[in-house]
């Protein structure tokens, strides 16, 4: 048996209650309420666990959904050729779009380009 500091098993139950019980390497109970959905990860210390209430989730900062959907294909996306180079990359409108393809040994399938200004992404998370 485990010695898990307490003298009885009313102080323990009272402890697990309360939210003050210390499990699996120091982290306790309540500290698992920073998980989404209140997940308990034995595994996870409180480092890992301060991160998520340190930054937001993925799901504010992303649009997340099973599919790359933009609605209208071929009003939102374009083959990377069709389009000023300098409108290409991070920050700018378009950005490169794997819709995907035939097998490519080392690298490719990025043939597209899709729009990702600000109207745009609005109508993707419509």
């Amino acid at each position: 048996m485990i010695y898990n500091g307490y003298d009885n098993s009313d102080e323990k139950e009272n402890a697990f209650l309360v939210g003050d019980a210390p499990l699996y390497n120091g982290l306790k109970n309540i500290d698992f309420k920073l998980l989404p959905s209140a997940s308990i990860c034995y595994w996870a210390t409180k480092d890992l666990l301060s991160l998520f209430s340190e930054y937001p989730r993925i799901g504010i900062k992303t649009i997340n959904k099973s599919l790359n959907l933009t609605g209208d294909n071929n009003r939102f996306l374009r083959f990377f050729w069709e389009i000023d180079s300098e409108e290409i990359g991070k920050d700018r409108k378009w950005i490169f779009y794997a819709k995907g393809g035939a097998y490519k040994k080392w690298y490719g399938n990025f043939d597209y380009v899709i729009n990702w200004s600000q109207d745009a992404v609005s109508f993707y998370r419509s």
